[in-house]
């Protein structure tokens, strides 16, 4: 009667599910039955999915009950769609709410689709039958349950509410290790990448390696033969690993994400792996300089490279992994715009800097620079070359906050992505190094050699200034330090682009949604967690175990062993539902004793 309205209605969201419907065979265990006010309610393998007297009514009444908790969520899953009388009643009362429907039963509602009008909300509704293709929400989310819906399915929607709780966990919940190389480039990136995700709402174990890095440099130096060398790199990096897992094991984490060159061997991943916990790696390494990626690809669960097309496709080839290109950025509250004294100045400003390690093909370039106001920073510049005048602090190394400082200090800052094979600019280069998104963030000018990528985060000529050659950048050097008022428009634009599109915040918030969008369960020892926020909504009028709980809001998730811990550390007499707590503990120990 309805059938072809309602399909396409369906067609305008989701055409697949529509064509889906109408192949479903009409034949089964379902019976339509009429109601007394003369609707039709279904029945199947005697559960009766709503009333047989007034099911509207009924959906209604179920509607007015959750009206406390709607208002403060952006998003609903509701577990079970029937004959839809208990969504449309929702939809009703609540104009605006962005509402999911899970409903794995195609033929009930093809059925439901027969007999009534429902196009008015299909259009309004997404329906899933496969959790995996469960949208991932941006913000809080509220599930509501169709209890007979449940009764008819209950291992199916036992692992809808695992999988809601992963995205929940996902979106401000998780308890993730960041795990760091003990030096290097990226060093810097898992502190930024740590802070990121806090600011995001996890909580996040930084597992800082930089304790190591006068031992590795140590057996650098010795002189050991490559043999003796290998071997105690390799004893070394066993004993980095398992100091790894020792403070991993501690805090019990929902995720692992690891930075390139950090200590974790393959022993140590693979034991990863055998407890359920995954693994993810930020390869924020050039694929074609630094090779180690191809035995440790293997032993992730997800990549992610700040290379793409060729690279892209030898990993998917090869790998079979979930791979995504995400590019470096900014900290903004880190790298910032800064009022700096007149002291600050005279030290870290000229006219002309450069902030990065001695790579043959700076050091080739740069030496015809040497007629404008230049100050070098960083490390591994050769001290016995014309360029050792420019060089500051005798190639030591800078601390980030010093870099920051430099940024706002020079009129230009210059910015030559590094190889080791060419004596200027890469001809193929494609990667964008970090220092183009901090000099943005910091509101200063930069001019940056030709990348790959680069048009497709900045735009050429407005936000940020290009170079090939050596002829070129002198051209654009002089110009440059002759407008300042368009270096500062300029350098305005790429903050600006820098704030809405790269920042850290934003590269972590789109690993975790590709995480959950190419599978992601929570360890088994999460099962007895509770989502704070959520249980506080739920509890309504019982205070005691509201104040109780409102002590964790700031964790976003805690266990029952964590909510033990803080009772049993709190001064004072005990409330109701402290002592409840704690009789819960005493059964449970009981229990693990028989």
């Amino acid at each position: 009667m309805y059938l072809e309205k309602n399909i396409n209605a369906l067609r305008t969201t989701d055409p697949l599910l529509a064509e889906e419907i109408l192949r479903a065979d009409e034949q089964g265990e379902i019976t339509v039955i009429k109601t007394r006010n003369g609707l039709y309610t279904a029945k199947k393998g005697g559960v009766l999915l709503h009333s047989q007297y007034d099911p509207v009514r009924e959906a209604e009444r179920w509607a007015e009950r959750q009206d406390d908790r709607l208002s403060r969520y952006k998003r609903i899953y509701i577990l079970g769609f029937g004959f839809g009388y208990h969504v449309e009643a929702l939809l009703n009362l609540y104009k605006t709410v962005e509402t999911v429907v899970i409903e794995p039963e195609v033929a009930l509602l093809k059925r439901a689709f027969q007999v009534r009008d429902l196009s008015h909300i299909l259009k309004r509704v997404r329906i899933v039958a496969d959790p995996e293709r469960l949208p991932a929400a941006k913000g809080r989310f509220l599930v509501l349950r169709h209890l007979p819906s449940l009764k008819l399915n209950r291992e199916f929607y036992e692992r809808v509410e695992i999988r809601l709780k992963t995205m929940r966990a996902l979106h401000g919940g998780l308890k993730i290790s960041v795990v760091g190389p003990a030096y290097g480039g990226s060093l810097s990136i898992a502190e930024y990448t740590s802070r990121a995700l806090k600011d995001l709402g996890h909580t996040v174990q930084y597992i800082d390696n930089s304790a190591f890095k006068d031992a590795l440099l140590f057996i650098e130096r010795i002189g050991l033969p490559g043999d003796a060398k290998a071997e105690l790199n390799h004893l070394f990096l066993e004993f980095a690993s398992f100091s790894v897992l020792s403070r991993m094991e501690r805090f019990r984490p929902d995720l692992v994400i690891a930075l390139a060159q950090a200590p974790l061997h393959k022993g140590a991943l693979e034991k990863i792996k055998k407890t359920g916990l995954k693994t993810a790696f930020w390869f924020v390494e050039n694929y074609r300089h630094l090779t180690y990626w191809k035995e440790m690809f293997n032993y992730y669960d997800y990549l992610f490279v700040i290379q793409k097309d060729e690279f892209i496709r030898e990993i998917r080839e090869n790998y079979k992994k979930p791979v995504l290109y995400l590019p470096l950025a900014a900290l903004p509250e880190f790298h910032r715009p800064l009022e700096l004294t007149e002291e600050e100045i005279e030290e870290f400003g000229s006219d002309l800097s450069f902030v990065g390690a001695g790579y043959r093909n700076r050091q080739e370039m740069f030496l015809g620079l040497l007629d404008y106001d230049f100050k070098i920073w960083g490390k591994g510049w050769n001290m016995h070359s014309p360029l050792s005048d420019f060089v500051q602090r005798k190639a030591s190394w800078i601390e980030p906050r010093e870099i920051v400082k430099i940024f706002n200090a020079s009129k230009i800052n210059l910015n030559l992505h590094s190889s080791a094979y060419h004596t200027g600019v890469d001809p193929f280069g494609d990667f964008i190094n970090p220092r183009t998104f901090e000099i943005a963030s910091t509101k200063a000018f930069q001019l940056v050699d030709q990348r790959r990528y680069l048009s497709e985060v900045f735009e050429i000529g407005s936000e940020v200034e290009t170079f090939s050659s050596l002829e070129e950048l002198r051209k654009k050097i002089d110009y440059y330090l002759r407008n300042q008022k368009e270096r500062e428009e300029m350098a305005e634009a790429a903050y600006r682009r820098v704030l809405r599109e790269h920042t850290y915040q934003l590269r972590l918030r789109e690993m975790l949604e590709f995480i959950f969008e190419k599978g992601f369960d929570l360890p088994g020892w999460t099962g007895t967690d509770i989502f704070v926020s959520d249980v506080i909504d739920e509890l309504g009028d019982d205070k005691e175990l509201v104040e109780l709980l409102r002590g964790f809001e700031d964790r976003g998730r805690v266990g029952f062993d964590e909510i033990i811990e803080r009772i049993e550390t709190t001064e004072g007499e005990l409330s109701d539902a402290e002592k409840i707590f704690l009789f819960m503990r005493e059964i449970k120990n009981q229990y693990l004793k028989v």
